[in-house]
């Protein structure tokens, strides 16, 4: 199989912790794994060897570095020193939590990409990110969680569709460092004197707080002074405002119509036809504007929809939009790879590509094989369970119970990039092997903030595809989809720990080392 380039970058994880349902042996002794603990021989790996070495012998060592031989990728690591798969040796991965073969460190600060929530600027090892949408506060143009930009206006001065809610966009139309998502004029600069003449990018230093100089409102209605009233754009379907037959985002869509009424949408038509599945022409005159695609029928567009894949209208009022997104993570619960992860914090992974629609990476991470079984795409390899028993599509009750396949857990079949491109995807893509797009790299642009232009989403991390999210997976490398813990010999539990990657599932007693 040819090699790509990976798909990620994604966040950091997070150790798990204990799942309510992750307790079947609650009658048993509670404990928790040490990184580098043997009890039992179950080693799990870290970027040390457990006793304050670096992992390696001395006789496996270059004196000069002290980094263990074979660093310059002139060996393949065994399983026992890389858990994810991607062919670089525990002590020389900067992301051993994520397969990265490419190593990639864009902005050079020491995080690997995957690992890094703002890529393109060089940050701290603690990459904050205030509202949990996956971008760190330095690149993220909407920085705050909804309750900050809501309580600027008065309560109840925007109808519902208009209020900001938890959205991983990066769009920022008038460029002045305020992102659509939460400006308050979507189509004319008003904060800080940036624009598309002087345009705001990540990392550079920008005073939201200042509400003089930046999205003044002085009456709180929600609208900034600075373009209430008018009409920004030619093609614009009314006045910049909140009422239904007013246009806020100046996109050619009144906003009783618009189906994302703060992310502009500036594909003209003349016919449904031009909008490509899921869209539709609103017309004034003989032109119009194509309408957010909405593939799930609730009325949100799948460019703004917490889980473009089932109906969630809930999402648009305030108490409906804490019930979907608990986490406020931007992703919905319908969307959720878990219920039992819908309250941990999870925003889904992004990178750049140049293949997307609606903000979605038109890509897929799984192929089917010719025999049936699935293989990861970006590493080639077959996923398996535990066992080696191969993990097929389909897996009839008969040859499950003879032990010759496991099926897909139909959740992940069903996630939009995982089997299958996200929809309205066919299009852009053409004849383009959704499994072969690779991101844009730093070498086609003109600078690394140039790649946020680029930005799309990913589905959810769950590196095994297990349906287990990686942020609550017990072993995120393991295909597991019961997330089982771990039960010791001595009868004794380890909640925090997965059966499947520790005792005789353990690196050390499967790789037999």
């Amino acid at each position: 199989m040819t090699t790509k380039r990976t798909f990620l970058p994604l966040q950091t994880l997070a150790m798990c912790l204990l799942l309510p349902t992750a307790c079947a042996f609650s009658d048993k002794e509670l404990g928790s794994l040490e990184q580098d603990s043997d009890q039992g021989g179950n080693f799990i790996s870290t970027s040390d060897g457990g006793d304050g070495s670096d992992g390696a012998s001395a006789s496996e060592t270059s004196g000069s570095t002290g980094l263990p031989l074979g660093c310059g990728g002139d060996r393949i690591p065994s399983c026992l020193e890389d858990e994810d798969h991607d062919n670089v040796p525990l002590a020389c991965d900067n992301a051993p939590d994520y397969f990265n073969p490419s190593q990639s460190d864009m902005d050079g600060d020491s995080l690997a990409d995957p690992a890094d929530r703002c890529q393109t600027v060089a940050g701290t090892p603690e990459q904050p990110d205030n509202d949990s949408d996956g971008i760190g506060n330095a690149c993220d143009a909407c920085p705050f969680t909804p309750g900050y930009y809501d309580d600027l206006s008065e309560p109840g001065a925007l109808p519902d569709a208009l209020r900001v809610r938890p959205l991983a966009s990066a769009a920022d139309f008038d460029q002045d460092g305020i992102g659509d998502a939460c400006d308050n004029c979507v189509a004319l600069a008003n904060c800080g004197g940036f624009s598309v003449e002087e345009p705001w990018g990540p990392g550079v230093t920008i005073d939201r707080s200042d509400t003089e100089s930046c999205q003044r409102d002085e009456d709180r209605d929600g609208v900034g002074d600075e373009c209430a009233g008018m009409i920004v754009r030619e093609g614009a379907a009314g006045p910049v405002g909140s009422g239904s037959d007013d246009d806020f985002d100046q996109d050619g869509l009144s906003n009783g119509v618009d189906r994302c009424p703060r992310l502009p949408s500036l594909l003209t038509c003349t016919s449904d036809e031009a909008c490509g599945p899921g869209g539709s022409c609103v017309l004034q005159g003989e032109s119009g504007t194509c309408n957010h695609a909405d593939h799930d029928g609730d009325g949100v567009g799948d460019a703004c929809d917490s889980c473009a894949t089932s109906p969630n209208p809930e999402q648009l009022t305030g108490a409906g939009q804490v019930a979907d997104d608990p986490d406020g993570d931007t992703v919905g619960n319908a969307c959720e790879l878990s219920l039992d992860c819908s309250t941990r914090v999870d925003p889904p992974p992004s990178d750049f590509y140049s293949l997307a629609v609606e903000g979605h990476c038109c890509i897929a991470l799984l192929t089917e094989a010719e025999d049936g079984g699935l293989v990861i795409a970006r590493s080639g390899q077959p996923l398996q369970s535990p066992d080696g028993v191969p993990i097929r599509l389909e897996c009839d009750a008969e040859s499950a119970q003879a032990g010759l396949c496991v099926a897909l857990p139909p959740a992940v079949a069903a996630t939009p990039g995982v089997l299958l491109p996200p929809a309205g995807c066919s299009e852009v893509l053409g004849n383009i092997d959704p499994t072969t797009v690779a991101p844009v790299d730093v070498a086609d642009v003109d600078n690394l903030e140039a790649l946020w232009a680029y930005r799309c989403t990913l589905p959810q991390l769950d590196q095994d595809f297990d349906g287990i999210g990686d942020e609550c997976d017990l072993c995120p490398f393991v295909f597991d989809p019961t997330n089982e813990p771990y039960v010791d010999a001595q009868g004794k539990l380890w909640p925090l720990d997965g059966r499947y990657c520790n005792g005789e599932y353990s690196p050390e007693a499967i790789c037999g080392e």
